[in-house]
């Protein structure tokens, strides 16, 4: 029996790996983009939801940057499990009975890790869109709708970053170059 969605809004964000990672230690330019969407979700605006196959990696990649601060290992790993709890305390995980991994179709040079988040993603909420700022997921030749946080945030928040989009081919701007794609 497949679950049932647990909507309350009409915009479902699904949160890439590398954005939790870039909210949680304040990762280069990306910072503020992705904390300021995890913002929006806290305060209702939309929906966050997270992959809970990503966990474990978010939850390496933030206990060895802590420990490389701190030079305490017991201290860093409390201190990861207590951020990356907070964080994700504002978001829901996808459904993951465990077989979707074998059910995946990937293409050369596809990644595996975010082909599973979009497969989740499509298979329990009707129209998601995927918070990333990973270039493959953003391809305006891709089937899903995914999104740079620069661009939700620019356009003022998700409903609205949405609006023109419904029927259309994405595009982003690629926050490094500048550059339109799609």
């Amino acid at each position: 029996m497949a679950a049932e969605p647990m909507r309350t809004s009409p915009v479902q964000l699904v949160f890439d790996t590398n954005i939790l990672v870039d909210a949680i230690l304040a990762r280069g330019h990306f910072y503020p983009y992705a904390v300021q969407v995890l913002e929006m979700v806290a305060r209702g605006e939309c929906e966050g939801w997270y992959a809970p196959h990503s966990l474990t990696t978010v939850h390496y990649l933030v206990e060895k940057t802590l420990a490389l601060q701190t030079q305490n290992h017991a201290q860093a790993t409390e201190a990861a499990r207590a951020v990356v709890g907070k964080v994700l305390g504002l978001l829901k995980p996808l459904p993951q009975v465990g077989n979707e991994f074998l059910t995946l179709d990937p293409q050369p040079g596809d990644d595996l890790e975010d082909l599973l988040i979009v497969t989740l993603a499509s298979r329990y909420l009707p129209q998601p869109v995927i918070v990333t700022r990973d270039k493959w997921m953003l391809r305006a030749d891709r089937p899903w709708q995914a999104a740079h946080p620069k661009e939700i945030v620019e356009a003022g928040g998700p409903p609205a970053w949405m609006a023109p989009r419904r029927d259309q081919p994405l595009s982003f701007v690629d926050p490094a170059t500048g550059l339109k794609t799609g």
